[in-house]
């Protein structure tokens, strides 16, 4: 019987390169247009993946086990090969400059790995990437600071000429051992005053006669998810993205958060080839739904 052949992807030995040869995950991710969040998700999958640890942190170094001495003499060469057939093959012209926002559990959803392809397919194309909150972009594509955007919105904000990509539901979440219902007026993590979610949240709770109060707020994913699991308070994310070290909370009790939309919206109605071509990958993110 044949065993598992245990396969790697060029973006993930990419990162791995970088964050070792660069200083960290912090310059990593601006050579690579990438969030700090997203080039450590890459390198955790990535160990996952071999089953081995790679490196160990001393400080702000990386030093490399056995295990990642050995994956590093291969790292470099397979990546550059890569590149090197990439842009035999494809010989891509398109040229220009995108800048591109999105909102950052998008970034962590699959869509770094497809932008980077689409970089290096294009090498005459600059791609500038911004990871931020979606009110914090929407504006920025108001004032023509974005050129097209990946964003959260509410069903009804769907306009005609955004491109849909998929729906997905909102979910209150809190720590495994910790219990809220009794309480009305509740601890709430949030990602700050721009929080997409926080009229959803307190909308809700108004429905079972509740309040809420900030406990923590910050716009890291990462640390939002944190403070739920250590037991700061309860806050609302996207089902498909929900930790699996978090419980889903009964609507019943917390109030229904509704579903969100995303969307990719473009700077007033902006069309051009490099774009197409940029929306075209971010379609083949898992989840697109074609109308």
């Amino acid at each position: 019987m044949c065993g598992v052949v245990m396969r790697l992807d060029i973006e993930s030995l990419r990162v791995f390169y970088h964050a070792i040869n660069d200083g960290g995950v912090n310059s990593a991710a601006r050579r690579l247009y990438l969030s700090q969040s997203a080039v450590s998700h890459k390198l955790k999958r990535l160990e996952q993946k071999v089953g081995k640890k790679l490196f160990n942190r001393d400080g702000h170094e990386y030093l490399l086990t056995q295990s990642g001495r050995q994956l590093m003499s291969y790292a470099e060469r397979l990546v550059s090969l890569h590149d090197e057939a990439v842009g035999s093959v494809n010989g891509s012209t398109m040229e220009g400059h995108i800048r591109l926002g999105a909102a950052e559990n998008v970034a962590l959803a699959g869509m770094t790995d497809l932008i980077s392809d689409f970089r290096f397919q294009h090498p005459l194309l600059t791609l500038q990437v911004t990871i931020d909150q979606s009110l914090i972009l929407q504006e920025k594509l108001r004032k023509d600071e974005l050129d097209m955007a990946l964003l959260r919105v509410t069903p009804d904000q769907v306009k005609e000429d955004d491109t849909l990509l998929w729906y997905d539901k909102l979910v209150w979440v809190g720590a495994k051992d910790a219990y809220y219902a009794d309480l009305q007026h509740l601890p709430l993590v949030s990602f700050g005053s721009d929080c997409f979610y926080l009229p959803m949240m307190r909308k809700a709770l108004a429905s079972r006669q509740k309040t809420g109060y900030i406990q923590l707020e910050c716009n890291s994913h990462e640390v939002i998810f944190r403070g739920v699991k250590d037991g700061l308070g309860i806050a609302a994310v996207n089902r498909r993205t929900m930790p699996a070290e978090l419980r889903e909370l009964p609507a019943g009790e917390f109030g229904e958060l509704g579903s969100i939309a995303y969307v990719i919206r473009r700077r007033r109605q902006v069309y051009n080839a490099a774009m197409d071509g940029l929306e075209d990958c971010i379609k083949e993110l898992d989840g697109y739904q074609a109308n």
